[in-house]
């Protein structure tokens, strides 16, 4: 694990390949994209200064709280501290090829659940992937933060779900 990057599997980025292509690929990586949130937590680091695209972890407080996926992970995490979301560190698989994204990142969001990502449409299925989503199903979430529900007003109603999950957290903590 070197500088948050979980692993790094330099695929070959291709526009567009067949289902048996696909699911021949996640065979052969599956053992490189399970990581319990334990390791992706221990990974994660401060300065993301990246220009790899993959799957992101964002961890706040010692826990997983979104998981996202980028064509540049040191660009998206300059948009989130412009934005004032807070982190104290981000851990990523890199070099997942653009196609293979969205399911990886959804694979961790449906066994996970973290909190910040509740806004976020389901956008893949994982119909011809069932051996990734089992195997991210078997992975710890010890270390992902739990939901928690926020008390809203009409004026917080606009506000995105990260901030009012960080709001949250620390009114839970205050008491």
């Amino acid at each position: 694990m070197n500088d948050g990057i979980l692993t790094d599997l330099r695929a070959q980025d291709t526009p567009f390949c067949h289902t048996h292509v696909r699911r021949a690929w996640f065979d052969r990586h599956l053992p490189n994209l399970r990581f319990d949130s334990e390791m992706v937590v221990a990974a994660a680091r401060p300065e993301t200064r990246w220009q790899a695209a993959g799957v992101y972890f964002l961890v706040w407080e010692g826990m997983v709280c979104y998981v996202g996926q980028s064509r540049c992970i040191g660009a998206r995490m300059v948009q989130y501290e412009r934005e004032g979301r807070p982190f104290d560190g981000v851990a990523a698989i890199a070099g997942i090829p653009e196609w293979a994204r969205s399911a990886v990142e959804y694979a961790y969001i449906h066994a996970w659940n973290p909190p910040w990502n509740v806004e976020k449409t389901r956008c893949d299925d994982l119909y011809d992937q069932e051996a990734l989503q089992q195997a991210i199903n078997g992975t710890c979430r010890s270390h992902v933060m739990p939901y928690r529900t926020p008390l809203v007003t009409r004026e917080d109603m606009a506000w995105p779900t990260w901030r009012l999950q960080v709001r949250e957290y620390w009114r839970s903590a205050a008491s």
